[in-house]
């Protein structure tokens, strides 16, 4: 009775590849071959955004949306730069040049907000590559 459980699910995942739609963990294994330096959090939103997508299609966003996404990382490090020197650099980086100018003006919000933002990097990058996610996917040619 096993092996028929064992064989069911290879036909079903063969059926779902064979339509163009993947299994979750096929989808997962998709994005982290192809985009560099994904955390587990961003997979999960772009897995969401993108399990419709055939190969073709999403090695077309992967390339498209690499080059806009931001790396957690060095929004931290921007931030830390910020908060040692000149306050809203981590700001201008994600293009919220709104923000970066009240920073630079208010020494990063008397620092607090740029220690808030120390603290959140992940939060605030994330927001950053959602937000590149949609509009990528939106020029995206079916």
């Amino acid at each position: 009775m096993e092996k028929r459980l064992v064989t069911k699910n290879k036909l079903q995942i063969n059926e779902r590849a064979n339509k163009g739609t993947l299994t979750p963990y096929m989808e997962r294994d998709r994005i982290f071959r192809v985009i560099n330096d994904v955390g587990f959090e961003e997979a999960d939103f772009l897995e969401d955004y993108t399990h419709h997508l055939t190969d073709h299609q999403f090695r077309n966003f992967a390339n498209r949306y690499t080059g806009e996404r931001k790396s957690p990382t060095n929004v931290l490090l921007f931030a830390a730069l910020g908060f040692l020197a000149v306050g809203g650099i981590h700001r201008f980086y994600l293009g919220q040049y709104g923000l970066g100018l009240l920073y630079l003006l208010t020494g990063g919000l008397f620092g607090a907000g740029t220690i808030i933002d120390i603290i959140l990097h992940k939060r605030v990058a994330r927001k950053y590559n959602i937000r590149k996610a949609n509009e990528v996917l939106d020029r995206l040619d079916y």
